[in-house]
């Protein structure tokens, strides 16, 4: 820009300085927008970790036999707090709606899942419909949260 100021054209100075100001504008917004994917994105790892964890340590608690059973026990305990430890990361780039609704939905539905896969428990029609809606809920949740704009 000095270069325009000691020419003498003043027009010249304030374009160029406009355009170099836009150009770094727009290249920390872009930086920005990164950075914010690359949060969204460990938020939503973070939030499959948390529903992973809370998933085996609730199909444990019929394996721990009332707590009676050390292994599954301390199995379960450690799940559940390893679950509570990755929503804490979900819920620094998300809001704690979306993060609460996405765990809660996705972990009943897994755990219903999983309970028909190993224990044989079966589901009535309407429960399915349920289950369909859950999913169908939290993925409207996620799409339009704003998250992730």
């Amino acid at each position: 820009m000095r270069l325009y100021k000691q020419s003498g054209s003043i027009f010249g100075a304030v374009f160029f300085e406009f355009v170099f100001d836009s150009l770094g504008v727009s290249q920390a917004r872009k930086v920005e927008q990164k950075q914010r994917k690359n949060e969204i994105m460990f938020a939503y790892l973070c939030l499959a970790g948390a529903i992973v964890l809370e998933v085996c340590g609730t199909m444990l608690l019929p394996v721990s036999q009332n707590f009676t059973r050390f292994l599954p026990t301390v199995t379960l305990a450690g799940c559940y707090l390893g679950a509570f430890y990755l929503l804490t990361f979900a819920t620094k780039a998300m809001p704690i709606a979306v993060v609460y609704a996405t765990w809660s939905g996705a972990g009943v539905f897994l755990i219903a899942l999983m309970g028909y896969v190993i224990f044989r428990q079966s589901l009535e029609w309407p429960a399915i419909l349920g289950m369909g809606l859950i999913i169908s809920g939290v993925a409207l949740v996620n799409i339009y949260s704003s998250a992730h704009g």
